[in-house]
């Protein structure tokens, strides 16, 4: 698939057009073929290096992403392909405490689509289910 990458922090002129894999579903994620992205706060910190944090080089940022679903992994049963979808990028953990009692928004052990894992400025990304929405 076409993404826009990096492969060293710095200011934009980093980012580079390069032919990725193309991303799958896991079991409970789904594969969004991407329509619209836009370019958030958190994409600029990454790509230009947020203090403590290691990237993966190459590395998609992009936590921002709508499209259509193309895959669907195991056990998720809420989606289907075809359908259209948005993507709310923080991943919660879902066994800590404030996940336990319904604030997954503050997850004390949360990690974030295009920063901890390949994002939406692509073709195609890969995403748990929990973190879509119709």
């Amino acid at each position: 698939m076409h993404a826009i990458i990096f492969n060293k922090q710095g200011p934009p002129g980093v980012f580079e057009y390069a032919e990725m894999p193309d991303p799958h579903a896991g079991a409970g994620e789904v594969v969004i073929r991407v329509a619209s992205t836009s370019v958030n706060r958190v994409d600029t910190l990454i790509r230009s290096g947020y203090p403590g944090l290691a990237i993966t080089m190459p590395h998609i940022a992009g936590g921002d992403a709508a499209g259509t679903i193309s895959e669907v992994g195991d056990g998720v049963f809420d989606f289907k392909i075809g359908d259209r979808v948005v993507v709310w990028p923080l991943i919660a953990c879902g066994t800590c405490d404030t996940c336990l009692h319904g604030k997954a928004n503050i997850c004390m052990n949360w990690k974030f689509i295009g920063m901890h894992r390949a994002g939406g400025y692509a073709e195609y990304v890969s995403v748990p289910a929990k973190s879509v929405l119709h």
